[in-house]
């Protein structure tokens, strides 16, 4: 229609309730590319409102994800209510992640590339396909069947900055009397933490995200006819903010319009606004209340399986980490292996601390699993470790039914099938342990 200028309504739109569309745990609007960690769950809830010409409405969704593997994500976006919606809006998603405010969306996030090169950084890609159906043919009550969606996405993530670019397509296969018109769009985010909120864990962990959004979509056809007020280009631009707690997110945001070029007599846009809930529930927290003690006492009560690992503390360090809910996810899959004492977990610095009890049946192999599973890179650790030393024909400490490949340094005086305590570092790739010190134990009676 109108080539428009931004009405500057920033401090009106974040006061009303918006949609509950949250973009992974990052921008609220733009693609993303963070996956759940393995068995990991979230919820989603929220509120959208959108101000036009014509005048206003609202949306409320609710959304659910499910971490297959730590790259795999299956999500399931359905609407709670919804306004009146006879305000003439263009064919648009709304949120890129979550698609239309009216229709029930399932979407898979596959996360292909992932490179961790440092201490809390992150460079990634990922692919979204999704399925939908529900929603309404503007304000025509015409439903238009099941829509196809694709995108991809790539960025960096770290403690101070973040990036996303991504762009997608939606197409409708659905009536052949009531067709709409593909969607194409592009999304870019610029995130940035600010000094004050650089704190460690588990302090809150709040960040900056400018946002921008372009959408060209097709007119739409009704038997076989073009319609004339449908279909057009729009680009959006504004600020949004996303706070984490622990296993809690909040995050609100409003994009204004930087330039409308709408077909026929559609309305301009004033506003778009969003505020989103999010809760992560965690599978080690099911194991911790529920399943660990079963599995301890089956351990113990099966001969020849419950072989103490000789782990007694580990400083693991973790590249990639780089959100509260990342260290909480690490945190809580720790505090659920069996003979865990403590736990702690820093964002800032990289690592994940373990103090285990004696004789406990959790070994490092383990504790780099959770790392992994929560989509994370487990490098070196320090460790202390206690069994019985070997000399020959390599030296080794047997614990159990592990194997430590010993690299001893000069001096160590400990003999062959003493039990001792070491300490030492163990590489990212292998079990060896460079030992730093021997400490020959007493024998047990």
């Amino acid at each position: 229609m109108n080539k428009r200028k931004p009405v500057l309504a920033a401090a009106l739109a974040l006061a009303i309730p918006m949609a509950a569309q949250a973009e992974g745990h990052g921008p609220i609007f733009g693609l993303a590319t963070p996956t759940l960690g393995q068995g990991q769950w979230s919820s989603d809830t929220g509120f959208m409102h959108v101000q036009t010409q014509a005048g206003d409405t609202w949306s409320a969704r609710e959304m659910l994800g499910y971490g297959i593997t730590e790259d795999l994500q299956l999500t399931l976006t359905a609407p709670i209510d919804q306004g009146d919606q006879d305000v003439g809006m263009a064919n648009t998603r709304g949120g890129a992640m979550m698609g239309a405010p009216d229709a029930v969306e399932a979407s898979m996030l596959w996360r292909f590339h992932r490179n961790a090169p440092a201490i809390g950084m992150r460079r990634e890609s990922s692919l979204l396909v999704g399925v939908a159906d529900g929603a309404e043919l503007g304000n025509s009550n015409l439903d238009i069947g099941p829509t196809l969606h694709a995108a991809v996405v790539t960025g960096f993530a770290s403690r101070t900055t973040y990036w996303w670019l991504g762009a997608g397509v939606q197409h409708d296969v659905g009536r052949a009397r009531v067709e709409q018109g593909d969607l194409t769009y592009a999304t870019a985010v610029f995130g940035w933490r600010p000094p004050v909120f650089r704190g460690d864990y588990p302090k809150p962990d709040w960040r900056l995200f400018a946002e921008a959004v372009a959408e060209h979509a097709e007119r739409d056809r009704v038997g076989g006819m073009r319609m004339e007020n449908s279909g057009g280009t729009r680009v959006l631009a504004g600020p949004s903010v996303l706070g984490l707690f622990g296993r809690w997110g909040v995050s609100a945001g409003v994009l204004l319009p930087v330039d409308e070029q709408l077909n026929g007599l559609q309305p301009d846009t004033d506003y778009r606004a969003k505020f989103v809930f999010t809760y992560w529930f965690y599978r080690s927290e099911i194991m911790k209340t529920i399943l660990k003690p079963m599995l301890v006492l089956a351990l113990l009560g099966a001969p020849g399986i419950a072989l103490a690992q000789g782990l007694l503390h580990a400083k693991q360090t973790i590249f990639g980490m780089d959100c509260a809910p990342c260290a909480y996810g690490i945190e809580q899959g720790l505090k659920g292996l069996p003979g865990v004492k403590s736990v702690k977990v820093s964002l800032n610095d990289g690592y994940a601390e373990v103090t285990l009890a004696p004789g406990s049946v959790t070994s490092m192999a383990q504790i780099r699993e959770v790392i992994i599973d929560n989509g994370f890179t487990p490098k070196q650790a320090h460790v202390e470790l206690e069994g019985r030393l070997t000399l020959a024909p390599t030296p080794q400490l047997i614990a159990g039914k592990t194997r430590y490949p010993l690299a001893l340094g000069s001096g160590t005086d400990a003999t062959a099938g003493q039990r001792v305590k070491l300490t030492g570092v163990i590489s990212a790739d292998t079990l060896q342990v460079q030992v730093e010190n021997v400490e020959p134990l007493p024998a047990q009676g």
